[in-house]
Formats: structure tokens, C-alpha cells, sequence
């Protein structure tokens, strides 16, 4: 009897284990409930991909324009990847339990007023968060002006809403902050590169002059 209670404990706690690293794997961070810890998990490797892609666009593009894009972005992105990897290793020690008022979770600036702050279509893709599978599958694309901006405008997006999902429901100052700084740049970021996209479908280029 006792043997049989000790396979049962034994079993009890390898679904558990199961369910636990399936939950973790399956988490979709464009649709779940999304914790400090969830956000900071997923957006890591969010920013490495934004990181990559500008990096791989910087030998291939001419315009100051874009190419100063690329540079901001890898330099912030760097940054905060920095700080969430500090963040997520301290969460106990950098939250509290104290309610913090007046926080607006849509964080509406002047920006957010020009429709171009905001993609004309948005999906929120499951590569944007798998850095090895994005890269592979970037390897079969065309690399264009154009194409990175169709790609890294929803990928943006995608920044922007999980952390407004996120300002809802959390305490951390650390967490509160990041948002906005991510909420704030890249909202800003968008809106310059949806001119630019505009400025290439109205002249019908895949890439952008030098001089622009």
C-alpha cells in the first residue's frame, strides 16, 4: 500500500512538472494574462529580433534616414535588454504591494493622435519572439528598405500593446517605467517609419535614395 502511494505522489508530480513546462512553452504573450515575469520573458527576446534585423539591414541599405532608424533601435533595444535581464533576475526584490494610482495604461501622448503613430495592419507573429526561428526565416526573404519596414512596424506594435496589457495589472515602478520608455520610443518610431514606407509605395522603390 505504501508502495503504491509513493508511484501515485510520483505521478501526481510529473503531470504537475508536465503541465507546468507546457503551460510555460505555450504561453502566447499577444493573447494571455501577462505577468512581470511573463512580459520581461517575452520581451527579451521580442527586442533580439528588432536587434538582428536592423543589424542585418545596415551593410545592405544607403539612406542616412533608415540607417540612423537601425542604429537607435539597436542601441535602445540593447539597453533594455540590460535592464530586463536585472529586472528578472531581482523581481522579488524591486516589486511591492502597493497599489500605484493614476497610471494611464493607454499612456495617450500627441503622437497618438497622427494615425500613422499606428500599423495599418498588425499581427502579432509567434517568430517575433523566437530569435534562432526569425533569422532562419528572414535567410528566405528579400531584404529591402521597404520589406523591413513592413516587418518592423507591426513588430512594434506588438511592443507597444504588450505593455500596455502589462500596465494594468502591475506594482513594479521598475516595470511601469519600462513600459512607458518602450510605449513612448516606439509609438515615435513607428510614425517615422510609416512616412517612410508611405514615401516608397507612392514612388514605387523598394529601397531608399542616399540623399533621403
Amino acid at each position: 500500500m505504501e508502495f503504491l502511494l509513493i508511484i501515485l505522489v510520483l505521478c501526481l508530480t510529473i503531470i504537475l512538472i508536465y503541465k507546468l513546462n507546457k503551460k510555460d512553452h505555450f504561453n502566447n504573450p499577444c493573447t494571455d494574462f501577462l505577468s512581470n515575469k511573463d512580459y520581461l520573458v517575452h520581451m527579451i527576446p521580442h527586442h533580439q529580433v528588432a536587434i538582428d534585423m536592423c543589424n542585418m539591414m545596415i551593410p545592405i541599405s544607403k539612406s542616412k534616414t533608415i540607417q540612423n532608424i537601425y542604429r537607435t533601435i539597436i542601441y535602445n533595444q540593447n539597453i533594455e535588454i540590460m535592464l530586463m535581464n536585472q529586472v528578472l533576475h531581482n523581481i522579488p526584490n524591486v516589486s511591492n504591494n502597493y497599489n500605484v494610482i493614476l497610471r494611464d495604461n493607454k499612456f495617450i501622448t500627441s503622437i497618438s493622435f497622427d494615425k500613422k503613430s499606428k500599423p495599418t495592419n498588425y499581427y502579432c507573429d509567434p517568430l517575433f519572439f523566437k530569435p534562432n526561428d526569425h533569422s532562419e526565416h528572414m535567410n528566405h526573404m528579400k531584404h529591402t528598405d521597404k520589406s523591413f519596414l513592413e516587418h518592423m512596424i507591426p513588430h512594434h506594435q506588438v511592443a507597444i500593446v504588450m505593455s500596455e496589457r502589462l500596465l494594468k495589472p502591475t506594482n513594479n515602478t521598475h516595470m511601469i517605467r519600462l513600459c512607458y520608455e518602450i510605449i513612448t520610443a516606439q509609438r515615435g518610431e513607428i510614425l517615422h517609419m510609416n512616412y517612410m514606407l508611405d514615401y516608397l509605395n507612392k514612388n514605387k522603390l523598394d529601397f531608399l535614395p542616399n540623399y533621403y
